[in-house]
């Protein structure tokens, strides 16, 4: 009875975070590119999203893409520009909204023939962007999730889809954990390491040697962690800007309340949805609350004990 409980509670639950706060389900999910170089942190909102996707840019950089659906952010930013990593990243919301400065020719076409909802900074009226004089461009675009919701009112963006498979707060993960303090991730110019936090209940982000924190001085600290592992070659109309392939399969590790489970991500198509999957092909279950995926490169990634 316990269980059929929980499995009738997780329809009223966040899709993407499995927490019971009143979300709307039927709303789409809203991603916003954000910037993630020395200039541009302290970032506005990366504590609010439900979902932060970290991927490789130019230079060995990384840049982050936050998936808003149950928590405001006012303001958000800095907001940067897609890359075409992005475009297949993205395609498995169910047509989900996208802020964003703009793009490249190549990828603002690769963008237009998809099923994402361009609500970018070129495309909609500049009151729903800004420009803050506290930093210098172009590291210094932002918006609000609220206008940001209202500019994709009318679109034919989709309910948000059911990202992971949750597990109750007060049931044990299933046997094959590893306990772990943490992980590093060299990105290559984007040095990154998370360490679990009992007082925190979260991963503690640092990045190039000091604490990851957000424009209220809060350091980052997911409830989940997930170093997807994927290949990256160069993008075809911009040799220099890497592309993220995250259709296929590859290595994965997941890590929830200080300790980590070795798997694979399998995504058959671009319409389909990530799936974490153990060695017996059993789906890894998150603990409810916020997640960040690094999307880090081969051989990049090495575990703390």
């Amino acid at each position: 009875q316990d269980e059929l409980s929980w499995e009738r509670s997780l329809q009223l639950r966040s899709h993407l975070t499995g927490i019971e706060n009143g979300t709307d389900n039927t709303r789409p999910v809203l991603a916003i590119k954000i910037d993630n170089v020395g200039r541009a942190r302290p970032q506005a909102g990366i504590n609010q999203a439900d979902v932060v996707i970290e991927e490789l840019v130019e230079g060995n950089l990384t840049r982050l893409i936050g998936l808003f659906h149950s928590t405001p952010s006012n303001p958000i930013g800095p907001i940067r520009s897609v890359r075409l990593s992005d475009v297949a990243i993205l395609s498995n919301l169910n047509r989900p909204l996208l802020a964003n400065s703009g793009a490249n020719p190549g990828t603002m076409a690769a963008l237009n023939n998809s099923p994402i909802i361009d609500i970018g900074a070129l495309s909609q009226t500049p009151a729903r962007f800004y420009r803050s004089s506290d930093r210098p461009a172009p590291a210094n675009l932002f918006s609000t999730t609220d206008d940001l919701w209202a500019a994709g009112e009318g679109s034919d963006a989709g309910a948000a889809p059911a990202l992971f498979s949750f597990r109750r707060p007060d049931r044990a993960g299933p046997p094959g954990a590893e306990i772990v303090s943490g992980v590093d991730i060299n990105f290559g110019s984007t040095f990154v390491n998370y360490r679990w936090s009992e007082s925190r209940q979260g991963w503690l982000r640092r990045q190039d040697g000091s604490p990851h924190v957000d424009t209220s001085g809060v350091q980052v600290a997911p409830t989940n962690l997930i170093v997807q592992m994927v290949e990256y070659t160069p993008t075809p109309f911009a040799a220099i800007t890497p592309e993220a392939h995250v259709v296929g399969e590859g290595k994965a590790w997941v890590f929830s309340e200080g300790e980590m489970r070795r798997g694979r991500w399998v995504r058959p198509d671009l319409v389909a949805p990530t799936r974490f999957i153990d060695d017996a092909g059993t789906e890894i279950e998150l603990l409810p609350g916020t997640t960040w995926i690094a999307l880090a490169p081969l051989d990049s990634a090495t575990l703390r004990n």
